[in-house]
């Protein structure tokens, strides 16, 4: 691209701009080399958003899978490429990685090599096909008489990554975007709460979901048929779900709904649906805030990725209990 600037030292000029790595650790840098990266500001700065919008490990991948180099010239130029390739209107050939490019290249590249991907792209692309699966429904009343249907107006977009892992606010000044925006591994660990003291090691009753409180957010961990943390994320309650605090048995054949909508909330998609309590309280997932807070109408909500995750193991262990203490 005519610049001269290393690989990492332009990965260097990245991760000053996301605010992930100080100045002082920086190695130095040239001054004709500071000059070559000026002349890359606005390719980096939409590499900082590409970040920041689908998380730098999807960044990642998108480098390994078009074998290609780090460089932010060739990286927004490949990016409008591929947005050309697939009739993106002029104005949104922008050569940043956003939700709806994101889900183009996964829909138009990754899936044709879907048995050679590996299991986080794999993943979200199961997702997706799940979600695709929400039918138009009809509505019948006590009678059983026909009353109306009810379209699906807008189903879960596994592409966002705000909603696929959880929903935050990141300054790129504070602490990591990165780590926090979604786990490093496919791990399903949030690693701000492992990094906050949260011990994953500990074991703890087989076969439990656990719901809590800890450092003032409500979480949900999930521990296997060896009492092992398999996973641990933010959950959002209802502010009144304190009186439902207990322990409740999860049976899979009775319990669960892939494909839950709110007869409460016009019909809302809630995937991953686990009905939890006598109260019809559900862990769910939703398109919205999930930032463990007190965000829910009545139930528990979680972000798709994870939703996913916890609906499988409770449906591969058949019998799971939740532990509510918040």
């Amino acid at each position: 691209m005519g610049c001269e600037a290393t690989s990492n030292q332009v990965e260097d000029a990245i991760n000053e701009a996301l605010g992930l790595v100080p100045q002082s650790e920086i190695d130095v840098i040239t001054t004709e080399t500071q000059e070559c990266l000026e002349s890359q500001r606005i390719n980096i700065e939409k590499v900082r958003n590409t970040v920041l919008s689908i998380g730098q490990e999807e960044r990642l991948f998108f480098i390994d899978f078009f074998n290609a180099p780090a460089d932010p010239d060739w990286f927004v130029s490949k990016v409008i490429l591929i947005q050309t390739r697939l009739n993106f209107p002029e104005n949104k050939r922008d050569g940043v990685i956003g939700p709806y490019t994101l889900s183009q290249i996964y829909t138009r590249y990754y899936i044709q090599q879907y048995d050679n991907l590996p299991l986080a792209q794999k993943t979200r692309l199961d997702i997706y096909a799940q979600m695709q699966d929400y039918q138009d429904r009809n509505v019948y009343n006590s009678a059983w008489e026909f009353v109306r249907t009810i379209s699906v107006s807008s189903k879960p977009n596994v592409f966002d990554d705000r909603r696929y892992w959880w929903w935050e606010s990141f300054d790129p000044q504070e602490d990591n975007p990165v780590d926090d925006f979604r786990p490093r591994q496919w791990t399903m660990f949030a690693n701000w709460i492992i990094d906050r003291g949260f011990d994953t090691t500990i074991r703890r009753e087989a076969n439990t979901i656990y719901i809590e409180v800890f450092q003032w957010k409500h979480i949900l961990s999930l521990y296997n048929e060896n009492g092992e943390c398999e996973l641990v994320t933010y959950t959002s309650p209802w502010n009144a779900s304190r009186w439902a605090n207990g322990r409740y048995n999860i049976n899979a054949w009775t319990s669960t709904n892939l494909h839950h909508m709110s007869n409460d909330l016009n019909w809302a998609p809630m995937p991953y649906g686990i009905n939890v309590s006598d109260w019809n309280i559900m862990i769910h997932s939703w398109a919205w805030v999930v930032n463990g807070d007190f965000e829910s109408a009545w139930c528990y909500r979680v972000a798709l990725a994870p939703a996913s995750y916890i609906f499988s193991r409770v449906r591969e262990m058949w019998n799971f209990q939740l532990v509510a203490n918040i």
